[in-house]
C-alpha cells in the first residue's frame, strides 16, 4: 500500500469511527477504491477488513483520491560527444517553415486533462538563429510555444535549453509532437545549423485543465 493510499484509508476509517463504524481499513489492491459493507436496513457503513460482508449487509466500493499518471517520451543522440549524431533543425520562418519543421519527439496521449512540459537541449556552432518549438497535435493545433536564441555571435550562446510548460485537454486520444526549426529572421548573422542533442515530452494527468487566452 502506498503512503498516499494509507493516508486516505486512515482518513475514511477515522470518519467512520466517529459515526459509529469500524475503524479498520483495507485497500483493494491498488484499484483506487476501498471495500466497505452497508447495512441493508439503515445504510450504516463499515470498512471491510478482509472477512467480507454479512448477510445483512451489501458490498460497496468507496472511492479514494483520483489516481494520477505521469508519462515521458524522449529523444537522445546516439553519441552526445559527437554532434554529427544530433538532429539538425531546418532553417526558415513562418508560415512556410511549418511544412518542413522537424518533429523531434512525438507522444501518443490518451483523452483527458494534463499538465504538459517539453524540453530541448540545443547547440549551434557555425551560425546563429532563434530556435522555435511548438507542441502540436495531429491537426496542427498549438498546445505550447517557446523560443530561444542559440549560436556563435555576440549576444548568443552556443548551448541552450528550451523549455515549454502548459496544460492540455484532449477530448479524444491524439499524438502530440515537439516540432522545432531554426528561425532566420536576423539577417545580420548567418543561421548556421541548430542541433538537438536531447529532448522530451512529459505529461501528468490532472482532474481539470483550464486553458484561457489573455486578450489585451
Amino acid at each position: 500500500m502506498s503512503r498516499t493510499t494509507k493516508i486516505v484509508a486512515a482518513g475514511i476509517a477515522a470518519a467512520l469511527a466517529a459515526a459509529g463504524g469500524i475503524a479498520y481499513a483495507t485497500t483493494t489492491g491498488g484499484s483506487g477504491t476501498l471495500a466497505a459493507c452497508a447495512q441493508t436496513q439503515n445504510g450504516q457503513l463499515r470498512l471491510d477488513t478482509g472477512s467480507g460482508c454479512l448477510n445483512s449487509e451489501q458490498a460497496v466500493r468507496l472511492g479514494t483520491a483520483a489516481a494520477t499518471r505521469a508519462d515521458e517520451r524522449y529523444y537522445v543522440a546516439s553519441n552526445l560527444f559527437d554532434t554529427t549524431t544530433y538532429v539538425a533543425l531546418p532553417n526558415g520562418n513562418l508560415p512556410s517553415v511549418r511544412a518542413v519543421a522537424r518533429k523531434v519527439v512525438t507522444m501518443h496521449v490518451p483523452a483527458g486533462n494534463y499538465a504538459i512540459a517539453a524540453e530541448a537541449v540545443l547547440q549551434n556552432h557555425d551560425g546563429s538563429g532563434s530556435v522555435v518549438c511548438l507542441l502540436l497535435d495531429s491537426a496542427g493545433q498549438t498546445h505550447g510555444y517557446a523560443q530561444t536564441s542559440v549560436g556563435i555571435d555576440t549576444g548568443y550562446n552556443r548551448n541552450e535549453t528550451l523549455v515549454i510548460d502548459g496544460a492540455l485537454s484532449l477530448a479524444s486520444d491524439d499524438d502530440i509532437s515537439l516540432t522545432c526549426w531554426n528561425g532566420t529572421g536576423n539577417t545580420q548573422v548567418a543561421p548556421g545549423t541548430a542541433l538537438v542533442g536531447a529532448a522530451d515530452i512529459t505529461t501528468k494527468s490532472v482532474d481539470t485543465a483550464t486553458i484561457t487566452q489573455e486578450v489585451p
